[in-house]
């Protein structure tokens, strides 16, 4: 996992395990005005996010368990 940081963001790339056809791909997060969107690869980022999640009512509390965050949004 990585992270660059520019005019349109903090983007945060790292691996995921989408199949077993495809196996481990790239993936990029964009941290932007307290919203945090999806997108399969850098270059898609000029075509639209594949979801996104506004942050700036969230409540993320990190766990003690290893590779866990716990996200908790309220109504």
């Amino acid at each position: 996992m990585g992270y660059l940081k520019d005019d349109n963001g903090i983007l945060i790339y790292h691996n995921s395990w989408t199949n077993y056809i495809h196996g481990w791909q790239d993936r990029w997060v964009v941290l932007k005005n307290n919203t945090l969107s999806y997108y399969k690869s850098q270059d898609e980022r000029e075509f639209g996010c594949r979801g996104s999640l506004c942050l700036s009512k969230a409540v993320i509390t990190v766990s003690m368990l290893p590779c866990s965050i716990d996200q908790w949004f309220p109504n």
